[in-house]
């Protein structure tokens, strides 16, 4: 599949500017909707899961969602 891992500085988001995109909005949701207990929190973030995969279009995706472009 190609796929590699590869290290970024400390200190530098910017080098990994997707996965910090993803915890950002993750942090925002999760400030949002504050969890009681576990299973609370499961269900938030399945719930994370499937909009930012299967409903919020992404701009590096020319505006499809991951589960549109990876189908």
């Amino acid at each position: 599949m190609g796929i590699r891992q590869q290290f970024t500085r400390p200190g530098c988001q910017w080098m990994n500017g997707r996965i910090e995109r993803l915890f950002g909005t993750l942090k925002a949701v999760l400030k949002s909707s504050p969890f009681t207990d576990r299973i609370h929190l499961d269900e938030i973030l399945w719930k994370f899961l499937w909009f930012y995969n299967e409903i919020r279009p992404h701009s590096a995706l020319h505006g499809a969602t991951p589960d549109e472009a990876w189908r």
